[in-house]
């Protein structure tokens, strides 16, 4: 699941770089769907990437333009410097903070799995 938020974090900083090429929307639903495939998967960590996909086949709908507007709003998130990179210190600490998230909200008897306020909340 952490290589999954990586992939998806480094997209987001890729697609910000002028020219850089960057993982696709279907590379990250190919590996997630490569990791689902494993017949020893553990039960949690099967739910994990279900709910990834479901989140990657809903990115997926989205308009380019909302795709780009929810892209962007992550990385000014991960640009804690707001130098208009994201270096390896702040991938990583973001990352953190989202296992921290998660874990927050599984002890609170949540699922703990949309952890990242990547969506727009409903209200």
């Amino acid at each position: 699941m952490r290589a999954v938020n990586q992939a998806l974090g480094r997209a987001a900083w890729l697609r910000s770089v002028q020219g850089a090429a960057a993982p696709t929307d279907e590379d990250a639903q190919a590996f997630v769907a490569e990791r689902l495939a494993a017949p020893d998967l553990p039960p949690e960590q099967r739910q994990r990437l279900e709910h990834r996909q479901a989140q990657l086949g809903r990115f997926a709908t989205l308009p380019p333009q909302q795709q780009d507007q929810l892209l962007h709003r992550r990385f000014e998130r991960m640009d804690a410097n707001r130098d208009g990179v994201v270096d390896a210190g702040e991938l990583q600490a973001f990352g953190q903070a989202q296992r921290e998230r998660a874990q927050a909200k599984r002890d609170a008897g949540g699922a703990g799995g949309n952890n990242d306020d990547f969506w727009p909340s409903p209200n």
